[in-house]
């Protein structure tokens, strides 16, 4: 394990996420068991945190879009859908709400966030094989995007 100080005191783990310092903390303890046994804690450039920061900020801007996108073309399906008589518009209407929280997981580029709440959606609602595209098209995503 790895540690980090900034030198405004801030520590951050191997993973530049910073360590809340707190006797409760599990990751806090960690740290101090680190510190007990010899470990020496790195000078951490602050120029290199600000281009990780800068980096993961540029990975949300486009999960973000992309994942706007996803829900575009899903409303696409469903509005083609409606007009070619192959649901009503209540059905479209339920479909949409049902799918409400992954739609705002998607347009804030949470993948992750979305493929989870996909478990505690009502597959009998929105249907077996619209379920099954989104699900897919959110692990696909999932699988290539995220480290």
């Amino acid at each position: 394990m790895k540690y980090f100080m900034t030198t405004d005191g801030i520590i951050y783990n191997e993973d530049l996420k910073p360590i809340i310092l707190d006797d409760n903390n599990e990751e806090y303890k960690q740290y101090l068991l680190f510190l007990k046994s010899n470990g020496t804690v790195e000078q951490l450039n602050q120029n290199a945190l600000d281009n990780s920061i800068e980096d993961e900020f540029l990975k949300y801007k486009n999960r973000k879009a992309e994942g706007e996108n996803l829900y575009l073309k899903i409303s696409a399906i469903l509005r083609v859908n409606k007009l070619k008589g192959i649901i009503s518009e209540d059905e479209h209407q339920s479909i949409e709400n049902e799918l409400s929280s992954i739609r705002q997981e998607l347009v804030l580029g949470q993948w992750i966030t979305a493929q989870y709440k996909m478990s505690s959606l009502n597959i009998n609602i929105i249907g077996q094989d619209l379920y099954v595209d989104i699900q897919n098209r959110i692990e696909y995503y999932i699988k290539y995007n995220y480290e």
